[in-house]
């Protein structure tokens, strides 16, 4: 009986111990999947700590050099996926900043080949020769 019970309660602390080695790898993907930057960031952080506390166990012995090399390698290949995927969601995000700053280049250009003048108030389009401003009723300003 006692020994039935020393199993059990061995197994429990194996499960509690190596659980963790697979939840980490989920929780990374589904960070990924979600693109979050600082999500991602703080996944990078993350594993960057493991690696510290891995030379850390290591220098101390309390890691045989077998394990410390199985688990460095396994945190590296960890941190460099997730500093891809770190460099994909920050390149699709400078596309779209691209795209926005071409767009409103192309507004500027437009408005700036527009004739007249616009209202300082609404930003109404008017004619040269008119003193108020027909949409908002403010006065423009005149030059000179």
């Amino acid at each position: 009986m006692i020994i039935a019970l020393a199993i059990l309660m061995a197994l429990a602390v194996f499960v509690a111990v190596v659980y963790p080695f697979f939840r980490v790898s989920g929780v990374k993907e589904k960070l990924v999947r979600t693109g979050s930057v600082k999500e991602v960031h703080y996944q990078r952080d993350h594993t960057y700590v493991l690696l510290k506390e891995l030379e850390t166990d290591y220098q101390s012995g309390t890691l045989s050099r077998e394990d410390y090399e199985e688990l460095e390698s396994k945190y590296r290949n960890r941190a460099v996926s997730i500093l891809k995927d770190l460099d994909n969601i920050q390149s699709e995000s400078n596309e779209g900043l691209r795209s926005l700053e071409a767009d409103i280049e192309q507004q500027i250009g437009r408005l700036r080949k527009a004739k007249g003048r616009f209202c300082a108030y609404c930003g109404a389009q008017q004619d040269l020769d008119t003193l108020f401003c027909p949409d908002c009723g403010k006065r423009l300003k005149t030059k000179g």
